[in-house]
């Protein structure tokens, strides 16, 4: 009490104040495609083109795998393994610093088709030319070279794709399919993925394992979000206030 006779507190600012709170909110933007609309969105991709064949193996990748935008845009060609006739890849994602999943075969001959394609080095395709630390999902062109900061001597082809030109081609993809590029981007191709994955019986393991979380509990909830709070009462509460379907 200092000698007063008063009472003094031992602090004169709340220590949990300065602790962030988890977002509630985490999930509340969140949204899926289901089947029908990822349907029309792969089908709105033309592969009459080097650009289409890329952009479909890239949007089949993320509904097939689940991965986030960068864990499947900045797969390298060296990731890519074959254990007799299965191909596996490895990706590396917060969770998960070097996983290893096996790649469905319809994306394996996306990808194959994409790279028959492409031109390579040496008048080559690129499937030929491809070496273990060549990203698969490189920009086409060197518009980049065009910006003031960029020196075209210095520009480096092997690069993968950004995050800005993916969520780019998703939505102009999304609006020749017919959909909302307003709510359409990368990682809603993700939420579809577990959403699928659980319209054919996958386990809450089964599916935290393919999203690669940490945590059971973080794959519960971001399942409740995206398929909502079904109303099992609505028959009831209807027929008790004699209120027609």
């Amino acid at each position: 009490n200092g000698g007063s006779g008063g009472e003094r507190p031992l602090h004169d600012h709340n220590p949990a104040a300065t602790v962030r709170r988890p977002d509630a909110a985490g999930y509340a933007r969140a949204d899926y495609l289901d089947a029908g609309d990822l349907s029309r969105l792969l089908r709105a991709i033309p592969r009459r083109s080097v650009r289409g064949l890329r952009d479909y193996a890239l949007f089949l990748g993320y509904v097939l795998t689940g991965r986030r935008n960068g864990e499947w845009r900045r797969l390298r060609w060296g990731d890519l393994r074959a254990r007799g006739e299965r191909i596996y890849y490895t990706w590396r994602g917060k969770n998960s610093p070097h996983a290893r999943n096996e790649l469905p075969p319809p994306l394996w001959e996306a990808i194959r088709a994409y790279l028959e394609a492409a031109p390579g080095q040496d008048g080559r395709r690129r499937l030929e030319a491809m070496r273990p630390g060549d990203f698969v999902f490189t920009p086409l062109g060197d518009n980049a070279t065009r910006l003031p900061n960029v020196e075209p001597g210095q520009w480096d082809r092997n690069r993968p794709l950004s995050a800005g030109a993916a969520n780019r081609l998703l939505k102009t993809y999304a609006r020749r399919a017919g959909l909302d590029p307003r709510r359409i981007h990368v990682h809603v191709l993700r939420h579809s993925a577990a959403m699928l994955e659980e319209e054919l019986g996958a386990s809450l393991a089964g599916i935290c394992a393919f999203l690669g979380h940490a945590n059971p509990s973080t794959t519960m909830r971001y399942l409740e979000h995206l398929r909502g709070q079904p109303d099992t009462t609505w028959e009831a509460k209807a027929q008790l206030l004699g209120i027609g379907r």
